[in-house]
């Protein structure tokens, strides 16, 4: 129930927000999903949106903060705001040298597909075959997925934080 009322209201907040597109540039990477990026001398906190990528203290986390800081510290890219959150982020989609940055992270085993929030309908596919073949996180077996690993205590994140 809880779920489907955070689902429901999470659509009525992106069915309410007019999407803008806008260049900017990455000025910080927090984790795998949340930057901060300048558009016109005004840093915005952003969260991309259809993708879960891991905390940076779960594991995984350094790795996929580590590849989005590669790919987009510093760089100019193309924003689509589609909504802000509850923490006040806004959420967007991102694309960097022509390519979305949600499927970069998929498909290299960097972030999950967002269950409750995804709109593109092809991650599904790509997240799949990333786990197949058993890239980045999916090397192991059953990774956590961080919409269940916050909900852990610290004694279930120490254990759960391994690969096993």
């Amino acid at each position: 129930m809880k779920r489907l009322i955070f689902s429901l209201a999470w659509l009525l907040m992106s069915l309410s927000t007019f999407s803008q597109m806008f260049e900017g540039t990455v000025v910080r990477v927090l984790d795998g999903d949340t930057y901060d990026v300048e558009v016109n001398g005004t840093k915005l906190r952003c969260r991309l949106m259809n993708v879960d990528a891991p905390e940076k203290d779960q594991f995984y986390g350094q790795n996929s903060k580590s590849y989005a800081e590669n790919l987009l510290y510093g760089k100019m890219c193309e924003v689509r705001l589609v909504a802000t959150d509850f923490y006040k982020r806004q959420v967007v989609e991102i694309i960097v040298n022509g390519e979305s940055v949600d499927s970069l992270l998929i498909s290299k085993g960097l972030a999950w597909r967002n269950p409750y929030f995804c709109t593109k309908l092809n991650l599904e596919s790509v997240e799949l075959q990333a786990k197949q073949v058993g890239l980045g996180l999916w090397f192991c077996k059953n990774p956590t997925a961080p919409w269940i690993w916050r909900n852990y205590n610290r004694k279930q994140k120490r254990i759960v934080s391994q690969c096993l």
